[in-house]
């Protein structure tokens, strides 16, 4: 079914970056895989946002770990500290995600029941 433009926008903002660092067609593609992904889902457009919202973000993890951290003189630049960042908005994400994916499994609930009173004998009216 793929994304919309608005989830796509979203997809974006959420994450912080534009088309050129996530490009449409990146978008669509994992939204096709996600799709593959959870069969029992497809109908729940929340899940599969928060799927393709994980990877995408961890692709652009992928990038982050190639930051190194250097030292010149009396300046430094500590590069992996952006991935140790990303880490724990990755385990946000990831958490996000079970919460949904439980909460769309959870089994349905009756409320209400049988009440276990014997019932009331015909020969004697109040007991």
């Amino acid at each position: 079914m793929g994304a919309t433009p608005t989830e796509i926008a979203s997809l974006r903002r959420q994450l912080g970056t534009d088309a050129t660092a996530l490009p449409d067609a990146d978008i669509h593609a994992m939204w096709a895989e996600a799709e593959a992904l959870y069969p029992a889902h497809v109908d729940n457009r929340g899940i599969l946002f928060a799927v393709v919202r994980l990877q995408a973000w961890r692709e652009l993890m992928v990038g982050a770990s190639k930051r190194v951290d250097y030292k010149q003189n009396q300046s430094e630049e500590k590069g992996s500290q952006l991935l140790k960042n990303m880490e724990a908005v990755e385990k946000r994400f990831a958490g996000e995600l079970e919460a949904l994916l439980r909460d769309a499994t959870l089994p349905p609930v009756q409320w209400g029941g049988i009440r276990n009173h014997p019932p009331r004998k015909r020969d004697v009216p109040n007991g």
